[in-house]
């Protein structure tokens, strides 16, 4: 039998109770990019302040780096998946960050193809009409784990992932939106009472506009491993609970 919604919650909750000091890593290195972006956003700024000939350099320099930390944020991705299925499964190699870092750089590229095959189908879906694209979300909802943890690629990513889903769709839906949605809402919840309070402090514009952007990237990145417990843990029941098939006549 499935996990329950319920379960998936009070789960994800001790799984970042009881493991947070080996999520520390992936959140900090989580958090790079976000510096790195409001970095390049001030630099910018200033050359452009300093010598309008060099904003295409900049520009450039700019494009260059965020296809960077783009890659980086899918690397990132990548060990922290594999990083929460081994400390729900209380392996031994979870606690060497180190390890599952550097041995998780083959999967960039697999990764970022097989999403943007997910992404595609998606869209379509959704250009069809709303209903087909989210009958796709769900479908393909387990195609990064079957890249990261299965070591399938591309379509076969995303046969793996609607094998697991089909004739339970419902089920699955319900226990991928529930606690995502829970989630949100507490994030949410805590951008809006920490947040946008800052607004009434006697900043200027500028100063605001980055103290606002990097708390709340803060909150992103410690609300973080909720979203990728409780899907971890949806994909290990699923995997662990196959669905029946119908025979064919």
């Amino acid at each position: 039998m499935l996990i329950s919604p319920s379960q998936i919650v009070t789960q994800s909750w001790q799984f970042y109770k009881s493991n947070w000091r080996q999520l520390v890593p992936y959140m900090i290195l989580s958090f790079l990019p976000t510096i790195i972006v409001e970095c390049l956003g001030i630099m910018g700024i200033y050359l452009y302040s300093l010598a309008p000939s060099l904003t295409l350099i900049s520009k450039i320099v700019i494009i260059l780096v965020l296809a960077a930390t783009f890659v980086f944020d899918i690397w990132i991705s990548i060990a922290l998946t594999r990083a929460a299925k081994n400390l729900i499964q209380k392996e031994p190699e979870s606690n060497n960050w180190q390890k599952l870092f550097s041995g998780s750089s083959h999967l960039i590229w697999p990764a970022f193809y097989t999403s943007i095959l997910i992404g595609l189908a998606v869209f379509f879906g959704l250009i069809l009409f709303l209903i087909p694209g989210i009958i796709f979300t769900v479908w393909y909802g387990f195609a990064f784990y079957a890249v990261v943890l299965e070591d399938k690629k591309g379509t076969d990513a995303l046969k793996h992932s609607k094998q697991m889903v089909v004739g339970r769709w419902w089920a699955i839906f319900v226990r991928l939106f529930l606690p995502f949605a829970l989630f949100m809402i507490i994030g949410s919840l805590l951008r809006y009472a920490l947040v946008d309070p800052i607004s009434l402090l006697p900043f200027n514009k500028f100063a605001t506009l980055v103290t606002q952007s990097t708390l709340s990237t803060v909150i992103n990145v410690l609300m973080m491993p909720f979203f990728y417990g409780s899907g971890m843990l949806l994909y290990l029941s699923a995997k662990n609970n196959a669905a029946e098939t119908i025979p064919q006549v």
